[in-house]
């Protein structure tokens, strides 16, 4: 019985491509949404050590597309408030710190990703009666107050000088930066002063 080469080839073909397609280097859309936080360098930290509610939540929309929310706890007392805002928007365009990729390589890298958001929360600590007599449990509540966004549509048709953004932002001139390249800006007046 021979075995012809083609017939050989493809069988190992085959094999290299089921291979290929269960090991991690292989990219699907959702994985690589789930991965955002890490592409962005918004997480520092291990997986095991954040906090729950760091994390990367997606919505398939029916044409297809990706909405994608990074939520980060940052704290809002260590910095002010126009700091906090100034620092979603320099993590959205440019990612964090010197490996963090911003929103257009995002968008290039994942084609089906229509719209990138950047939750920074607070956590609001405190107790609660328990069900046994004198026990008291505490708390840990997510209080969201700056969410920025950017949708691909409108965003690809900007033109970015990167310099000059980030002299912008470096100078606290944040308001201009929001209204020129983001879709989405909502802040939580009523945390922002508290925490201030």
């Amino acid at each position: 019985m021979k075995i012809s080469k083609i017939t050989l080839t493809s069988f190992s073909v085959f094999f290299v491509l089921i291979a290929l397609k269960s090991s991690p280097l292989w990219g699907s859309t959702e994985r690589d949404i789930k991965n955002l936080g890490e592409f962005f360098q918004v997480f520092l930290i291990k997986n095991e050590r954040r906090n729950p509610d760091d994390d990367v939540k997606f919505k398939r929309n029916s044409d297809g597309t990706y909405i994608a929310e990074i939520s980060y706890w940052n704290n809002i007392q260590s910095r002010g408030a126009s700091d906090e805002i100034c620092e979603a928007f320099r993590w959205m365009l440019f990612g964090r710190g010197t490996y963090g990729k911003g929103a257009k390589e995002a968008f290039d890298r994942i084609p089906q990703l229509a719209q990138i958001n950047l939750l920074f929360y607070d956590m609001d600590f405190g107790t609660r009666v328990g069900s046994k007599r004198t026990e008291i449990l505490p708390t840990q509540k997510a209080n969201p107050y700056v969410r920025v966004g950017l949708i691909r549509s409108s965003f690809q048709r900007k033109k970015i000088n990167e310099s000059s953004v980030k002299k912008q932002l470096d100078r606290g001139k944040c308001q201009e930066v929001g209204r020129e390249y983001f879709d989405l800006v909502w802040i939580n007046e009523n945390h922002v002063r508290r925490g201030n």
